[in-house]
C-alpha cells in the first residue's frame, strides 16, 4: 500500500526513474488515491508520455475512474495534453465512456476555455471509427 502511494507521488512530480523503481517492487501500475484519481489519470493530466506509455506496458487499467467518473482520457482532453490523449487512443481506451456529468473526452475538449481543434479531431476520429 505504502509504495502505491510513493508510486502515485512520484507519477505526479514526474519523476521516472522512481515510476520504473516502484514499478520493479512491485507497486500496483493501476494505483490510485483517495480520490479515486489513478496514475494513467495523472499521468495523462501532466503530459508525461514517458511515463504514461511505461504505466501502459506494465498493463496500468486505463479505464479507472475517479470518484467524479473522469478516465485517464477524460484527464488528458481536460489538461488539453493532444500526445497523451494519442498515446491512450493508441492503446484502445474507450472513447464512449462518460463521467458522472455525462461527458465524454470529447465533450470536455470541446468544453475547454482555450480549445485545441488537433486534440478536438483525434477524439472526434477515434469516436467515429
Amino acid at each position: 500500500m505504502a509504495a502505491d502511494a510513493r508510486l502515485i507521488d512520484a507519477v505526479i512530480y514526474k519523476d521516472l526513474r522512481a515510476v520504473e523503481e516502484l514499478l520493479e517492487q512491485g507497486a500496483n501500475p493501476s494505483a490510485t488515491d483517495k480520490f479515486h484519481c489513478c496514475t494513467l489519470s495523472w499521468a495523462a493530466r501532466g503530459g508525461k508520455l514517458d511515463v504514461i506509455q511505461l504505466l501502459l506496458n506494465k498493463k496500468a487499467d486505463a479505464t479507472i475512474a475517479d470518484k467524479w467518473g473522469n478516465t485517464p482520457l477524460h484527464e488528458a482532453a481536460s489538461a488539453g495534453e493532444l500526445a497523451a490523449a494519442q498515446l491512450l487512443l493508441a492503446a484502445g481506451v474507450d472513447t464512449s465512456a462518460t463521467n458522472k456529468a455525462g461527458e465524454t473526452a470529447l465533450d470536455v475538449a470541446r468544453s475547454r476555455k482555450k480549445r485545441i481543434p488537433a486534440l478536438e479531431a483525434a477524439l472526434s476520429a477515434q469516436s467515429a471509427s
